[in-house]
């Protein structure tokens, strides 16, 4: 049996501190691997967990605290001279999107739990998870990276020309694999930073069919025209959203809408303001774990999430498993991803605009798509979790059998 140490993040309703889609598709992805009982056994390095290991699912996870940190630099001295000087190399490369402090902790966390576990495999995600390759102590040791995103290009991303030099600099580490979320992200790397040096595939992201699936119509109400679950922020776009259903209410669609999710008081506020200067039939609900959303979508005559960009977006593969068809921009790189989007489990806008939203939705609902909830969730059963975690075994192996 091989052990891979995966550092990564833990979501929110399984006991870490993340709310986002990636922490969830780590987490998700890892104990996948550990539900197929193959030669490989996955531990997480979870930088939300304060305990010095927890069992969550099939899979242990890493914690750690600070008596945690003290002891192993106690332990290594000369170890953590030689991160603070790789972290430093990185703060003063890149020190306008690194906390030094923070990549500092983490690099003894993350060779704390080398020394632990004594793993074959490194898996690393995000360029975040890169740079701490950099740092290892044992340069023998073996790691892939997963990337979710290109962050270089998004202007909507404070610094985004550092990210751009950062996800340069990774591009010459040296990993045994690297793979991509999405094909698209896969050839744009390849076009604006070159291949890294060892074989490079795309493999999508999955959802879980335990949490995610679909009741017959004539057992549930649609009470919601709409439904949107991201964190609030402009790049996600519900405030667009609000102002095309503006527009809609004025030629005498009055559609109603759910927004599931949290964000910053101020975000918040515009939101609010919007729907009650507007009279709107909007509902605001905050965060909610996993468990609860399927119920929701299922009330839901279709999701929309109008992200200017977007990694995956594995919210849109949660809807559809549920059975609910997705309104999502043509730009995004599911949206260009074969296999996935259709049009019976997919409307396409144009752009993530606020016109494209209200030219796209009066269509839409002046000739809705005919559809049924089972037959929709059948189109992306190729992307349950199983699935993508025996893709992921097969890459284990090739790395094993070099």
């Amino acid at each position: 049996m091989k052990k891979i140490l995966a550092f990564g993040y833990i979501p929110k309703q399984l006991g870490g501190k993340q709310t986002t889609g990636l922490a969830t598709g780590i987490f998700d992805l890892h104990d996948a691997v550990n539900q197929l009982n193959s030669d490989y056994k996955i531990l997480i390095a979870a930088t939300d967990i304060n305990e010095e290991e927890k069992r969550i699912n099939n899979t242990l996870v890493i914690g750690w605290n600070r008596k945690i940190l003290i002891r192993h630099m106690l332990k290594y001295p000369f170890r953590v001279l030689y991160f603070f000087y790789r972290v430093l190399i990185l703060f003063l490369r890149f020190r306008k999107v690194i906390a030094f402090s923070t990549i500092l902790a983490k690099v003894i966390f993350l060779d704390y739990a080398i020394e632990k576990t004594k793993p074959d495999l490194i898996h690393f995600h995000g360029t975040s998870g890169a740079l701490l390759s950099f740092c290892l102590w044992n340069k023998k040791l073996n790691s892939i990276l997963r990337i979710h995103g290109i962050n270089g290009f998004d202007p909507s991303i404070p610094n985004f020309k550092i990210h751009r030099k950062i996800e340069k600099f990774i591009t010459d580490f040296k990993f045994v694999a690297v793979t991509f979320v999405t094909r698209e992200i896969k050839d744009e790397w390849e076009v604006e930073y070159g291949s890294f040096r060892c074989k490079m595939v795309s493999i999508l992201n999955g959802y879980n069919p335990k949490l995610f699936y679909p009741v017959k119509e004539n057992l549930i109400n649609k009470k919601y025209d709409l439904i949107t679950i991201s964190g609030l922020s402009e790049r996600k776009g519900q405030i667009r959203v609000l102002k095309a259903l503006i527009k809609l209410q004025q030629e005498g669609f009055n559609l109603s809408y759910l927004i599931i999710g949290s964000g910053k008081v101020e975000e918040k506020e515009k939101i609010n303001k919007l729907i009650n200067s507007n009279k709107l039939k909007v509902k605001l609900i905050d965060y909610l774990p996993q468990k609860e959303l399927n119920a929701y979508l299922n009330q839901s005559k279709y999701f929309i999430l109008p992200s200017i960009t977007e990694g995956f977006g594995k919210v849109y593969v949660e809807s559809i498993g549920s059975g609910t068809p997705v309104i999502v921009p043509g730009h995004l790189p599911l949206a260009c991803e074969v296999g996935v989007l259709n049009s019976l489990n997919s409307f396409q806008l144009k752009d993530s605009t606020t016109d494209s939203i209200f030219i796209g939705l009066k269509e839409l609902f002046k000739d809705p798509i005919k559809y049924d909830s089972v037959e929709v969730s059948k189109t992306i059963k190729h992307l349950q979790w199983n699935y993508i975690a025996k893709q992921y075994t097969k890459i284990y192996q090739s790395v094993f059998n070099r």
